[in-house]
């Protein structure tokens, strides 16, 4: 366990070993299990943890046990209280939408007041896998299929590389101790309905699923690397802005491979749906493009 993420954490530069890390906790076995794995690798770290007010004495609970579990590794203890619901309200937002929002603005906040270089999620492969079929369930373009980023700006992943087995097996072996969220066994959320109903089978299917999924991440995020070189280059040559509006030149599309998903990913910026660039590209069909042609960008 501790080599592979040691691996993972150096193979994919996410952060030096003198870098102040800020732990991101809940008190469930994951980040009970980073915290851990922090530690024994020797890294400065700081525990934080969130209260959504949404589970009465059980998020007191574990706010109380991630206190103690910064006590039990000498480290700082950061900890926020929210109104979870109130804010999803107001922003119009599903509660755990709301939810993420507050907890990523927070530990932001708290890494750059605290001085910290990275925060630290406890994500691993299992999460990974789940990520990609919420995505292909929904729809997605590629950037979708990459699931969890291993680093994310001033985010990062060190377990994505261990599965959940790695981790049941190393809190047996460290005898560590956790909170369980019950909320993770109720088939009412989307991501718990996919890892209790559909991995299962997709397992009977192919045992190494989790391994096979993070390859497959892998290989995607260097493909849309090139993508993005290639868009950011068509780009360039294709819109143009002026003081009125922003202009498409239709001529440097003329002979792109795949234009649909080409235009698409040069709109994005304009949050053009996949469905009206489709629309899109049948209209302009037969439409007699010279130097002169532009298209006009709401």
């Amino acid at each position: 366990m501790l080599q592979k993420v040691s691996g993972f954490i150096q193979s994919h530069n996410l952060c030096e070993p003198d870098s102040k890390i800020l732990a991101a906790v809940s008190s469930g076995i994951d980040s009970i299990v980073l915290c851990e794995v922090l530690h024994q690798l020797k890294y400065t770290f700081a525990i934080a943890h969130c209260n959504f007010g949404l589970r009465d004495e059980d998020a007191e609970a574990d706010q109380l046990f991630a206190k103690k579990l910064a006590k039990k590794y000498d480290v700082p203890f950061f900890t926020e209280n929210f109104d979870t619901r109130a804010f999803a309200t107001q922003e119009k937002l599903s509660i755990q939408m709301a939810a993420r929002t507050l907890r990523y603005t927070w530990f932001e906040q708290v890494r750059q007041q605290e001085g910290y270089d990275y925060i630290a999620t406890a994500h691993h492969s299992n999460d990974l896998t789940e990520t990609i079929l919420l995505h292909l369930t929904k729809g997605t373009g590629i950037a979708g299929l990459h699931g969890i980023p291993a680093k994310n700006g001033h985010i990062i992943r060190p377990m994505l590389t261990v599965t959940k087995d790695d981790i049941f097996d190393f809190v047996t072996e460290q005898r560590l101790i956790w909170r369980e969220d019950t909320s993770n066994e109720t088939t009412k959320y989307q991501r718990n309905k996919i890892r209790h109903e559909v991995i299962p089978v997709l397992k009977e299917i192919n045992p190494n699923l989790e391994e096979t999924m993070q390859h497959t991440a892998e290989r995607v995020s260097q493909a849309e690397a090139i993508v993005h070189t290639y868009i950011d280059n068509l780009r360039q040559q294709s819109i143009k802005e002026a003081e009125d509006a922003v202009y498409l030149s239709l001529v440097p599309l003329q002979n792109a491979t795949g234009l649909p998903v080409v235009l698409h990913e040069l709109l994005r910026p304009f949050n053009f749906s996949y469905t009206v660039v489709l629309e899109l590209v049948k209209a302009l069909e037969g439409y007699p493009v010279n130097s002169s042609t532009r298209l006009a960008i709401p």
